[in-house]
């Protein structure tokens, strides 16, 4: 699915709402379940709806996904500009980036569609294969996802190119 969102994420963008909502949702939902219940079965049952909910929530609200997405990509930049650094941001630094970048995906809806959608697809797609290699444990992808600060330079910049070609090659095709 990686590869599909950062080649074509803009052309296929509510299916890309659709199923990041489906992922904070399910997140969200299971956590809640879980925590109220500690109930494995309730737990995925909770997990299921409130991927469901998310999932039509950001489908349906689209400039609200948009926000999100953004959101989601500009956190995904602190994250990986202080991991080239090798240290973890403050979570407030997290935030404002993810909120400017939130607030500039709706003025500037394609361009910042495009692009989060390329480099959000580089960054499942690269961190699927170095999970699948060996590269990078699936044990260590949360601490990956939360700071970057132990991800190898060739993860960050595989991440990299494969955002840019899929920004380049989003753009020559969108209309």
């Amino acid at each position: 699915m990686g590869l599909v969102q950062s080649f074509f994420g803009y052309r296929i963008f509510r299916v890309v709402l659709g199923l990041t909502g489906f992922f904070l949702g399910g997140l969200l939902g299971g956590f809640v379940a879980y925590s109220l219940t500690q109930s494995q079965p309730l737990g995925i049952a909770g997990a299921l709806i409130g991927g469901l909910i998310g999932a039509g929530l950001m489908a349906g609200l689209y400039v609200v996904g948009v926000f999100l997405i953004g959101a989601l990509f500009g956190a995904m930049v602190a994250l990986a500009l202080f991991g080239i650094g090798g240290s973890t941001p403050p979570g407030w630094i997290v935030l404002v980036v993810a909120i400017v970048a939130g607030m500039l995906a709706t003025v500037l809806q394609k361009p910042m569609i495009v692009i989060a959608t390329a480099f959000g697809g580089a960054w499942w797609a690269v961190s699927g294969l170095a999970a699948i290699t060996g590269t990078i444990a699936v044990e260590n992808l949360r601490e990956l996802l939360g700071g970057l600060a132990g991800a190898s330079a060739g993860w960050l910049i595989g991440w990299f190119v494969l955002g840019i070609v899929g920004v380049i090659f989003q753009f020559r095709r969108a209309r």
